[in-house]
Parts: structure tokens; sequence; C-alpha cells
């Protein structure tokens, strides 16, 4: 049997995604995508305040706070121990606002990460194997959808039940 090509999979993805019922999430977390935040040393509050060439006391001072304190804020922030109250304060204090997302480890939208998942299997199944070849992209496609609506895989996924 003849594998897949590429474009095979991007029509079978692209059939399916119609059914993933989930694609709002997908377009809210593609900013978030290529933004690496995750080193300890980084901060977006002093990104932004050096951004906008605010000091840190001019803005411990909207704060109604200590240079230090604020000083406190940015540490705080780069070890993952901030609140997010707190960081929505800092941000209205430079005339922002606090966007907040989380998205997948492998910096994928979430239906990459389901179909992979879906995936493993589905390219495998004797109806892909028997199917003319102009047609495989739709076959994986359908059972894919399958596959994701059935209760044995979605449980053996830990995922809900539809």
């Amino acid at each position: 049997m003849k594998a897949l090509t590429p474009q095979e999979y991007q029509l079978a993805y692209a059939l399916w995604l119609k059914s993933y019922g989930h694609s709002d999430a997908d377009e809210k977390i593609k900013p978030h995508l290529n933004t690496d935040t995750n080193s300890k040393s980084f901060s977006w509050l002093e990104k932004a305040r050096t951004a906008l060439l605010l000091s840190g006391e001019n803005l411990a001072n909207k704060l109604g706070i200590t240079r230090s304190a604020y000083a406190n804020l940015e540490k705080n922030e780069r070890l993952g121990s901030i609140s997010i109250k707190s960081l929505m304060k800092c941000a209205e204090a430079m005339n922002c606002e606090l966007v907040y997302a989380i998205r997948p480890k492998e910096a994928k939208t979430f239906s990459k990460v389901i179909w992979e998942k879906i995936l493993k299997g589905a390219a495998k199944q004797i109806e892909i194997r028997s199917t003319p070849e102009h047609m495989k992209g739709f076959a994986l496609a359908a059972i894919a959808r399958e596959k994701m609506q059935d209760p044995k895989f979605r449980r053996s996924q830990n995922w809900a039940q539809s």
C-alpha cells in the first residue's frame, strides 16, 4: 500500500476539522503559539514597563506601593507566584490590559493535538488500505470522525464523553 501523501493528510484534517466543534478555541489561541514566555527570567510586567519607558519607581507610585514592593511583583511573576489580580492591577497602572491564555505545551492548536491522537491508529485501518487512492483523504477524515465520537476511544484518551 502506498502511504498517504501530505496533501491527503491535509484534506483529511480539513474535512475532520468541520466536525471537531472547537475551532473557535483554535482561533483564539493562534496569536499565543509563537510566544516563548516559559523562561524563569521572563516577566511581562518588566517587558511592558520598559517598552512603555516607565521606571519601576513611577509604576510603584501609580500603584500606591513602594519601589521594592513593585520589584517583588516582577520577581513573583518570573517565579510564577503572582496572582492574576495583581497582574491586572499592574496592567491597568500602565494603561494596558491583561490577556490570559492557556495553550498546549507543543505550541499547536487544540485541534492539531486532538488530530494527532486520533491519527495514530486511524491511518492504519483497513478502510484506508482498501480505498481508491484519490479517496484516501476522505476515508481518513471519516475514520477520524468515528474515532473522535467512539466512547471506547474517548475513554482510552481520558476525554469527556460527547
